[in-house]
C-alpha cells in the first residue's frame, strides 16, 4: 500500500510511504515522466534515509525506476536533483544574445531610415 504520495519540485524530491505485508514480495516500479527528468542517470533511491540500489529504464513516453525491499513498512525518498531536467536555459545566459539582437535589428532600423532620407 502506497500513502502520504509528494513531489517537491524545489528539492525534486518524490516521497510516499509504503507498507507490505510480509507474506508479498517487496519492490516497487515507479513512473517518472520525461517532461519532469530529461536523463534518469542522477536519480538515487532511499529507503528510511538508506540509499539502496535500483534499476532504471525508458518505458515510452516515462522513465521506470525499480527497487526492492524486505517487506515492512518504509519512507521511499526518490531524489532527481541529479538527475538531468528538461532543457532550461537561465536568463542570465541569454542576456548577451538578447542585447546583441537588440543592437543588429537598431542597426537596421537606423540603417534603413538613413537610406531611405537620402
Amino acid at each position: 500500500m502506497v500513502s502520504n504520495l509528494i513531489f517537491n519540485s524545489s528539492s525534486k524530491e518524490l516521497r510516499f510511504n509504503i507498507i507490505e505485508p510480509s507474506e508479498s514480495s517487496g519492490y516497487s516500479d515507479v513512473f517518472i515522466p520525461k517532461t519532469i527528468v530529461r536523463n534518469i542517470e542522477g536519480a538515487d533511491v532511499f529507503l528510511d534515509g538508506k540509499k539502496i540500489d535500483h534499476t532504471s529504464s525508458a518505458i515510452e513516453d516515462s522513465w521506470l525506476l525499480h527497487f526492492n525491499y524486505i517487506p515492512n513498512a518504509y519512507e521511499v525518498t526518490i531524489s532527481l536533483s541529479g538527475a538531468s531536467t528538461p532543457f532550461e536555459i537561465p536568463l542570465s545566459d541569454l542576456m548577451p544574445f538578447l542585447l546583441v539582437s537588440i543592437g543588429v535589428i537598431l542597426s537596421a532600423i537606423v540603417l534603413y531610415w538613413y537610406k531611405r532620407k537620402r
